[in-house]
């Protein structure tokens, strides 16, 4: 992601002279900290801290079921780079995650 500087002078990555959002209005992951006040209709993703005995015999599908029985809604997860997202359908709300998590973000538009 292309973040405008002084040195870009308001030039696109691109070749463009005008990014294609303003810098407020830029998309972007925001780092979240506990309590997470999840909301709905919100995308997340989260990082997962997993012993190696975890990260050995664990599976996408697994990481996958357990965000899905926390209520997430079209997960996908990244094992390789301990990464998963989902959307939360659930109503506004503060909640725990289990403690294999250790990072969560939330897209921002």
């Amino acid at each position: 992601m292309h973040y405008c500087t002084a040195a870009c002078a308001g030039r696109s990555a691109f070749g463009g002279d005008k990014h294609p959002f303003k810098p407020k209005e830029m998309p972007m992951w925001i780092q979240m900290t506990a309590p997470y006040q999840l909301q709905t209709g919100g995308l997340y993703a989260a990082h997962l801290h997993l012993s190696w005995i975890e990260s050995a015999g664990a599976t996408d599908a697994d990481v996958v079921k357990k965000f899905a029985d926390a209520g997430f809604t079209g997960v996908t997860s990244d094992l390789a780079n301990r990464r998963a997202e989902g959307t939360w359908p659930g109503e506004d709300q503060a909640v725990e995650l289990p403690p294999e998590v250790d990072t969560v973000w939330e897209w921002q538009v």
